[in-house]
């Protein structure tokens, strides 16, 4: 059975992966003149969309009346301390890309991914180390930390250094 912190935990996540969505959408935005730019901005936006999907269906898994849920009191603190700095860092200006992806980069190698694995594989106990939601999450991590392979050199040092057209963002 599930219990109230479970349904919380799924539900700080969930929001956590909507508030890190409109995020990347709003960027993308701000980054429309540059297309490689908002490309890339609007497939993180993608990943996150696909992000709420999983977690949403991990947790209907757990609304089986014989699930037996473990304690969750733990991960839902960590999710909270997540959430704060989550908030904290979206809403921060940014001045030009090198700054965005910076901020990106440190908010994808944070916590949000352990706690969706967890969600989605730990609780589930998804077996192996390559199961789909782990691969999910690998592929995510390089669509951001791999930035360098998917747009050429040029490309990068105009972005890293030109400053958004309208000033940093709201």
């Amino acid at each position: 059975m599930t219990t109230s912190a479970m349904r919380d935990c799924f539900e700080r996540a969930l929001a956590l992966e909507g508030i890190l969505r409109d995020f990347y959408r709003k960027a993308a935005l701000e980054f429309s003149h540059e297309e490689s730019v908002f490309r890339f901005l609007q497939a993180l936006a993608a990943d996150e969309s696909c992000h709420i999907a999983v977690l949403e269906a991990a947790r209907s898994r757990t609304e089986d009346p014989l699930f037996d849920a473990p304690d969750m009191r733990d991960l839902l603190s960590r999710i909270e301390v997540l959430d704060a700095r989550l908030r904290g860092e979206t809403s921060k200006p940014y001045a030009d890309f090198n700054e965005l992806y910076l901020r990106i980069t440190a908010l994808e190698t944070s916590e949000i991914n352990n706690i969706f694995e967890i969600l989605t594989t730990g609780i589930l106990k998804d077996p192996g180390d390559s199961g789909p939601m782990r691969d999910l999450i690998k592929d995510h991590i390089l669509r951001v930390t791999d930035l360098g392979k998917r747009l050429d050199r040029s490309a990068r040092l105009k972005m890293l250094s030109r400053p958004l057209p309208r000033g940093p963002a709201d």
